[in-house]
């Protein structure tokens, strides 16, 4: 590897990581979104991804505690943003889906995000390759498919 990729990639990083703090700092303009905790926005982001897991299976794709896995499956029951059916294959199971209330916080939460980024000085081509990138660095990183 060269100098000048290792100090990209490093460098890559850095603003990954600022652009997550910007983000996360500004908060939500719209009063009509409910803000989420880390943990809750990503184990609603991987139901929405994979509907239909059970809990246990949740938790081991995320890498978290079962009881972190809980809590955070009943605050979002609490919010109704997901739901839990009986398995049809074994009744002492449940899998967990997001409910249409969750589709239309994200949507408006997408929304807010199109606007914040509404300005960025790229044109389609170099916005879709970024894109790419980026669902390509989520894979190599978490070793699981990312949907874009």
């Amino acid at each position: 590897m060269t100098d000048q990729r290792e100090r990209d990639l490093a460098d890559l990083a850095d603003s990954i990581l600022g652009i997550a703090r910007t983000i996360s700092e500004r908060g939500f303009r719209d009063r009509r979104i409910v803000p989420l905790s880390p943990l809750e926005a990503l184990t609603l982001r991987h139901i929405r991804r994979n509907p239909g897991l059970t809990p246990t299976r949740i938790g081991t794709d995320l890498a978290v505690k079962s009881s972190n896995t809980s809590v955070a499956l009943r605050d979002l029951e609490r919010m109704h943003f997901i739901r839990r059916e009986p398995d049809p294959h074994d009744r002492r199971s449940t899998r967990i889906y997001a409910t249409a209330q969750a589709e239309e916080s994200v949507r408006l939460v997408r929304a807010e995000m199109q606007s914040l980024f509404a300005d960025l000085p790229l044109d389609d081509d170099t916005l879709h390759a970024c894109t790419r990138a980026f669902a390509a660095f989520e894979v190599t990183m978490s070793g699981r498919p990312a949907a874009v």
